[in-house]
């Protein structure tokens, strides 16, 4: 499997602005609802993803979750 170049730069503002400035809309609004929001950052190495693809082409019954962009 190919890995693809990862590029030099950020995106630009405008490019993601959009998405973050409505999600951090919807957090404030939880927030302001008493909601707590929790976030969490799952790291998984490089070998592992692999591994995990790997195990759902063998299984049909993981198969439903490829998709030709994979």
């Amino acid at each position: 499997m190919a890995r693809r170049p990862r590029p030099r730069t950020r995106p630009s503002r405008s490019l993601v602005s959009p998405g973050n400035d409505q999600i951090n809309e919807f957090e404030r609004e939880l927030v302001d609802s008493n909601t707590h929001i929790l976030k969490f950052y799952l790291h998984i190495s490089k070998k592992e993803q692999l591994k995990r693809f790997e195990d759902r082409l063998d299984d049909p019954m993981k198969q439903w979750k490829i998709s030709e962009s994979d």
